[in-house]
C-alpha cells in the first residue's frame, strides 16, 4: 500500500474506466478544438460553436455510456455566465436523448467543491490578446480537478495557446487526444 495512500482512494483509482469511446485511455485529458466565435452577451461573453459542440460530446457520450448500461455524472462548465445560461438552456432542451447522464451545468467559480465523472470545460473567448480571465491559474486548478474520469476542454485551440498558464497545460495534452468534431460521429 502506498504511503498516506487510503482504501477509498485505491478504489476511486480501479474506477476509473470510462465507458465512452475515444475517452477511455491512459491519459484522460482532451482538447476538441472549436472555431466557433465569441459575442457579447451585456458584461458577459457566450460562443454558439462551443454550445453546439458540447452537445455532441454529450450525445456521444450519452449513446456508448447507454450501450454499456451505465450511468454518468456529467458537469458541463463555462468561464462566463451567459454561456452557461445558454448550456444549461441547451441541454434542458435535449434532456430525454442524454438519460443515462446526470448533467450539471455551471460556472468554473459555482463549481468549485463540486466532482463529477466526466467534465467538459467550454472556454468561450477565441480572441487574439491574452486574456487573464480564462487564464487565470485558480480557474483552470477548478477546470482541472472536478473530473473522476475524463477532462474534456472545448475551445479554439489557437487562442488558448495565447493565454499562459492554458498554453503550458495544453502542451501536455498528447496529440492523439486532441479530438475534431469528426471524431464524435
Amino acid at each position: 500500500r502506498d504511503r498516506g495512500q487510503r482504501d477509498d482512494e485505491k478504489l476511486a483509482d480501479a474506477e476509473r474506466d470510462v465507458a465512452v469511446r475515444r475517452l477511455d485511455r491512459p491519459n484522460r485529458v482532451f482538447w476538441l478544438d472549436v472555431a466557433g466565435q465569441e459575442e457579447p452577451v451585456g458584461f458577459s461573453w457566450a460562443n454558439q460553436g462551443e454550445i453546439d459542440a458540447v452537445l455532441k460530446v454529450l450525445a456521444h457520450i450519452a449513446q456508448d455510456v447507454q450501450s454499456h448500461g451505465r450511468e454518468y455524472k456529467i458537469g458541463v462548465i463555462a468561464a462566463y455566465d451567459a454561456q452557461a445560461k445558454r448550456l444549461h438552456e441547451s441541454i434542458t432542451a435535449r434532456a430525454t436523448s442524454l438519460k443515462p447522464l446526470k448533467v450539471s451545468v455551471d460556472t468554473v467559480d459555482a463549481f468549485q467543491g463540486k466532482q463529477v465523472d466526466i467534465l467538459i470545460y467550454s472556454l468561450v473567448r477565441t480572441g487574439t490578446q491574452a486574456n487573464a480571465f480564462i487564464g487565470d491559474r485558480r480557474r483552470l486548478n477548478v477546470a482541472f480537478s472536478r473530473a473522476k474520469r475524463a477532462l474534456i476542454i472545448v475551445g479554439q485551440r489557437r487562442s488558448a495557446e495565447r493565454q499562459h498558464s492554458l498554453g503550458r497545460a495544453l502542451k501536455l495534452i498528447p496529440a492523439e487526444n486532441f479530438l475534431s468534431l469528426e471524431d464524435l460521429s
